[in-house]
């Protein structure tokens, strides 16, 4: 006999918009409020790195603010191992669109076993 866990991370829309923006390529904290229409881009990807175990890295780089100030923004990007991760949990319909019932914050997980013969 055989089983099998399947298990089912629900994500927020703005967390689907995250994941999408960073798999096309490295975006600024500053595109990314815009992108996925959320102020708190670093509280959604400490939730995708801690529940997924993505590693999502931060690197500062240099910009001029709107009063004309040296800055640095955080930049945020998929490493490779984080696109196989989002390719395989994707694939694998382990990722899914949050529901209705689930605020921003929590996970739904769902332990499916199948005895096969």
């Amino acid at each position: 006999m055989t089983s099998t866990l399947a298990l089912t991370v629900a994500l927020s829309p703005p967390r689907q918009r995250l994941v999408k923006c960073l798999f096309k390529r490295p975006h600024s904290t500053y595109e990314l409020q815009s992108k996925i229409g959320a102020m708190n881009v670093p509280d959604h990807v400490m939730w995708l790195r801690r529940h997924l175990n993505l590693t999502i890295p931060c690197e500062l780089k240099p910009m001029i603010n709107r009063d004309g100030k040296q800055i640095k923004s955080g930049e945020y990007s998929f490493i490779g191992i984080d696109k196989e991760k989002i390719k395989t949990l994707s694939g694998m319909g382990e990722i899914i669109p949050e529901n209705k019932k689930l605020n921003d914050n929590s996970t739904e997980v769902q332990d499916d076993k199948h005895n096969k013969p």
